[in-house]
């Protein structure tokens, strides 16, 4: 792992007990970004496999398992911090830690990939990595969705 992505990691773990609090649920995101991820979780058949890449505290992960109990989730992040409050917000969901660029999934185990402003915190080399990996972790007929949104200076 380089310094960077390693001094990103640190950062989320110190913060995810605050962060958590915070953004306890999806209140705070916009509406189009909820009609986003409402209609890729719409399309999904039943028991349908969801990577939640780049998962944070799991509020996504919760939200998916209220509204589809029947969906195979699984959060990844690469903070233990963020993972330990993904735990505590939902259940019944598989949870890794792992880097964006190099997911340890085998191809086409994911009917959806869903990297929810992950992506931000990412070089430009991991993000080009991440979605070049997330079509191939998931099946021919599925979808792979990124929300991201320039940073303004």
């Amino acid at each position: 792992m380089d310094e960077r992505r390693e001094a990103t990691r640190i950062a989320y773990d110190t913060v995810a007990a605050a962060y958590a609090a915070a953004l306890p649920d999806l209140a705070y995101e916009a509406p189009l970004d909820r009609a986003m991820i409402a209609e890729v979780v719409r399309e999904l058949p039943e028991g349908a496999s969801v990577l939640d890449a780049g998962c944070a505290t799991g509020r996504l992960l919760a939200h998916l398992r209220a509204e589809r109990p029947s969906l195979h989730l699984v959060g990844v992040d690469l903070s233990e911090g963020m993972l330990e409050q993904a735990s505590r917000a939902t259940s019944d969901v598989e949870l890794v830690r792992a880097d964006l660029a190099a997911l340890p999934f085998e191809d086409a185990r994911f009917d959806a990939v869903i990297a929810w402003y992950s992506v931000i915190q990412a070089a430009d080399l991991v993000i080009q990595a991440s979605l070049v990996r997330a079509p191939r972790a998931t099946e021919a007929h599925s979808q792979a969705v990124v929300l991201a949104r320039k940073r303004v200076s």
